[in-house]
């Protein structure tokens, strides 16, 4: 039986006068989102799947009554399509894109703050979604076209924790890309950008956990370990409906930059009982495991990556830098030419080959790594400065 016909049989007759036949399909899809919530509680994935389809299906057929009324709806499609296919943002956001589509004029036009409050979280649920579809490979102009929807939400809606959180998190990737590309030159502007967004959003008295995490992250990227963890413990232990897995993530990263490899696998290890396939963590328990020396630990996880994750160079970078400063540099090597080979544009990878093959011996090769490392630095790079030493010694 369609789904309306149905609707139409169980809703009481005043109910539809207060919100109409689109507000009874968004009640309704909410109704199957907190099914969902239960399900996945317990584990259930068939029912899971179930209720986030059928709560799809009524946020949808919400739009054949009413496309204006009730803009959450376009955050909510967007929301929903990004659960069932988490590994393809696209859906979700043409749910978004199609909600400015039908209410940008309203947004540029009216003057009604709740309105337009409901209408900048379309906004900034675009500038989300564009961000996650475009970060990799990474598309600067799509960033760029990110980072200003989120500026348009915060435009008219005012400072709101989560947009600016929002926008400093596209911020922060840019720094970690730049960190990679030794173009460290340009994060001042973004460290600053941040530091505004993270006052803006700030209530002392009432911190939001959006803000909070903004700022465990920006004493990460500072190399600030020690408050990061201090700030990173803070959220995993409050009691905000906030999603932590951001948190939990760095906090292992600051363990592990501090040497502290048994927190960091702890921690890692906690995660990944809940959540076994999520390939960060994977990474990140394993590289903690082989900087401690427990290569059998190391290995198990290594070889799940190396058959889900190929491509992921950043970490196949960062293992074959701890096997080589653990003199295990035939090892190093394969795992550094991995990354290479899958990022050959990014010198800290021809560099740290050039590093590897001269605790090898071969210094031909380093040389010619060395002279890859300082053709693809940026001018006035630490990473040129190092390539040009390392060359002047050979």
């Amino acid at each position: 039986m369609h789904r309306s016909f149905l609707l139409l049989l169980i809703i009481p007759a005043f109910f539809l006068q207060g919100c109409g036949l689109a507000g009874a399909y968004i009640w309704f899809g909410d109704r199957n989102l907190n099914v969902y919530n239960q399900a996945l509680a317990s584990g259930d994935k068939e029912q899971m799947a179930y209720a986030l389809n059928q709560a799809l299906g009524c946020y949808t057929d919400s739009l054949t009554y009413d496309e204006l009324r009730y803009p959450l709806v376009y955050v909510k499609l967007a929301e929903t399509a990004f659960k069932i296919k988490p590994d393809s943002p696209g859906g979700a956001l043409s749910w978004a894109e199609l909600g400015i589509s039908r209410l940008k004029g309203e947004y540029e036009s009216s003057q009604d703050f709740k309105r337009l409050s409901e209408i900048a979280e379309v906004y900034a649920a675009a500038g989300r979604f564009m961000y996650i579809q475009h970060r990799d490979p990474w598309n600067q102009a799509k960033i760029a076209e990110a980072k200003d929807l989120y500026r348009a939400a915060l435009l008219k809606r005012g400072s709101e924790p989560r947009f600016n959180a929002g926008l400093a998190s596209i911020m922060f990737h840019e720094i970690e890309k730049n960190n990679l590309e030794a173009a460290q030159h340009l994060n001042g502007m973004l460290f600053s950008g941040i530091e505004d967004l993270i006052e803006a959003g700030l209530n002392i008295s009432n911190p939001s956990p959006y803000i909070l995490e903004s700022q465990a992250l920006f004493a990460y990227f500072k190399e600030d370990y020690s408050t990061a963890i201090q700030k990173f413990t803070e959220i995993m232990q409050s009691t905000a409906d906030f999603d932590r897995r951001r948190a939990n993530l760095y906090l292992v990263k600051a363990y592990t930059a501090t040497r502290r490899f048994q927190e960091a696998t702890q921690i890692s290890q906690t995660y990944l009982d809940v959540n076994p396939t999520d390939y960060e963590f994977l990474a990140e328990r394993c590289i903690a495991n082989f900087s401690k020396g427990d290569s059998s630990s190391g290995n198990l996880d290594l070889a799940e990556l190396e058959k889900n994750r190929p491509e992921y160079h950043e970490f196949y970078y960062r293992l074959g830098k701890v096997l080589s400063e653990g003199n295990q540099a035939n090892r190093a090597e394969i795992f550094l030419l991995k990354a290479y080979r899958e990022r050959p544009e990014i010198g800290h990878y021809a560099y740290a080959l050039g590093r590897n093959y001269l605790l090898k011996g071969e210094k031909n090769v380093a040389k010619q790594f060395f002279s890859k490392a300082q053709t693809l630095a940026p001018a006035g790079s630490g990473l040129e400065k190092d390539a040009k030493h390392s060359l002047s010694e050979l």
